[in-house]
């Protein structure tokens, strides 16, 4: 069926209990809009759903931009079912498919309106308020079009240098674009922060988020070319994987279309996995299994190619003996890459009284939260000793309810303090001082020992950078961590013993 003579375009957002549906008119870019609550989980009744509520005629419609925020969803599998089930939906009914998240589009919109057009090699900045909300992509020109090369940490906007400092990462931007919608405070404040004299301010207005889907959907399918695009990206992580090395990942730094071949060995010992995460805190999802020793052949050839709607074609090809030469010419052993496939630049550890949790930052200056090796948010500060190694965290905190005397914790407390006068009726522990240190003294499973407070420290520390950042691969090895404290100022006690416990661990802790 063809979508020549349809004039509508179709923009459908989805999260966890809202919907809402779009319809416009490309000719007259005349447009509507309805909020509906509990949109349907399943593609098909969801996009029936958009017809129902639009009153819009399916022989009318001549594509669908689907905004979805997939993170919400529990896992990559549903994620991709869904997002394959509208693709199905819109082939069978000959309707253009395009999917996007909420965030992407904005930074088209942004430069949309601001019609940046630039030389190959310019920067551009897009601030984009809503709300409290602040968030940041830096883009650069190529081949035509931006591409994102650097996404700010969106937080709450405060009117200082050091929020300023915080959310730039160290990026200086060359222009900025910023556009703002429903913002709940004075929007001017964020213009005049920043300072920067080549900048373009966009006024409010929701209805560009409707019809600029109509530029987009008309350049994409090559019917209205237009110089402002932005490159598409990834929205997962994938990643092939040969035993724990990995040798193809494909992840947000990645514009779509991917691809990738090349050559291995076939070691009848190791398995080929090919896997994905939905988010970087979420965990490793295995797609498919390959067990080299089911081959009889040398030489596999390994191919994976991600389209432009996030779509992978993963497949793993035997070598004949006399095709090798040829193969050899045209692809690239695949060898274990240098990073992880989503590598992270800098690791920061936040500290409250009583816990801990993990953010890093990636190439791209994305900085994610990243849960323990528990699946917790933030790792409660307990050790226990009842076992060969220290437990940590969740498992050590259940410790404690029925052998107190093997547990630790209070250790940012113990770490505060130089007097060994401080005591606590909860401690199943006792605290000395010797000559400079301050010790710990409780039962383990060689018996009593004692422990520097440095030492439990370090133990903390080490533990908060175990996630593994993708599933499969090591957990990468710091050199360097980044400490900060929330809900209290640490005095220069305890800053000194962080110090002392990253000489432990043979890294340097810088303290911000």
């Amino acid at each position: 069926m063809s979508s020549t003579n349809r004039n509508i375009i179709i923009k459908g957002e989805h999260s966890l209990i809202l919907g809402k549906v779009h319809w416009m008119n490309i000719d007259s870019r005349k447009h509507d809009s309805k909020t509906f609550f509990l949109p349907k989980r399943n593609a098909q009744e969801y996009i029936e759903q958009l017809f129902e509520e639009s009153g819009v005629e399916r022989k009318d419609v001549k594509a669908i931009a689907f905004i979805h925020n997939e993170h919400e969803m529990e896992t990559w599998k549903k994620a991709y079912e869904f997002r394959k089930g509208c693709y199905d939906f819109c082939q069978k009914n000959g309707i253009f498919f395009l999917h996007s998240t909420s965030f992407g589009y904005h930074y088209f919109v942004a430069t949309l309106r601001s019609k940046a057009v630039g030389n190959e090699g310019d920067q551009l900045t897009v601030i984009y308020c809503e709300m409290n909300a602040v968030l940041g992509q830096s883009f650069v020109r190529e081949s035509g079009r931006w591409k994102c090369n650097f996404v700010h940490v969106a937080v709450e906007f405060e009117n200082t240098q050091e929020w300023k400092h915080q959310f730039l990462r160290g990026y200086e931007p060359k222009k900025i674009v910023f556009m703002h919608h429903l913002d709940g405070f004075d929007f001017q404040e964020v213009i005049d922060l920043f300072n920067i004299e080549n900048s373009v301010v966009l006024k409010g207005g929701y209805e560009y988020l409707s019809t600029g889907s109509i530029d987009k959907i008309l350049h994409v399918m090559g019917e209205k070319p237009i110089p402002y695009d932005i490159a598409p990206q990834c929205v997962y992580v994938y990643a092939v994987n040969l035993g724990k090395d990995n040798l193809i990942c494909v992840n947000y730094e990645n514009v779509l279309p991917f691809e990738k071949s090349g050559i291995i060995d076939v070691n009848p010992c190791k398995t080929l996995t090919f896997g994905a995460k939905l988010a970087v805190f979420k965990p490793f999802e295995v797609i498919q299994e390959i067990e080299l020793s089911t081959f009889k052949c040398k030489k596999l050839k390994v191919t994976l190619k991600i389209d432009v709607n996030c779509f992978y074609h993963f497949e793993v090809e035997p070598i004949d003996d006399k095709d090798l030469c040829g193969q050899f010419e045209e692809l690239e052993i695949l060898k274990a890459v240098e990073k992880p496939p989503f590598s992270p630049r800098k690791a920061q550890i936040i500290f409250n009284k009583h816990e801990c949790w993990l953010h890093f930052t990636c190439d791209n200056g994305c900085t994610h939260p990243t849960p323990d090796i528990d699946g917790l948010d933030k790792t409660p500060i307990y050790i226990a000793f009842t076992e060969e190694m220290p437990l940590v965290g969740k498992a050590a905190k259940e410790v404690y309810r029925c052998k107190p005397e093997y547990v630790v914790f209070d250790i940012i407390k113990l770490c505060s303090i130089k007097s060994s006068d401080t005591a606590n009726p909860n401690w199943g522990f006792t605290i000395s001082k010797e000559e400079e240190s301050l010790m710990v003294t409780l039962q383990t499973l060689d018996g009593e020992r004692k422990s520097s407070v440095e030492f439990l420290l370090a133990l903390i520390i080490k533990n908060a950078l175990k996630p593994h950042v993708l599933g499969g691969s090591k957990p990468p090895k710091w050199d360097k961590a980044e400490i900060r404290f929330e809900e209290f100022i640490p005095n220069e006690t305890l800053k000194q013993a962080f110090l002392s416990a990253g000489k432990l661990l043979k890294m340097k802790i810088d303290l911000c």
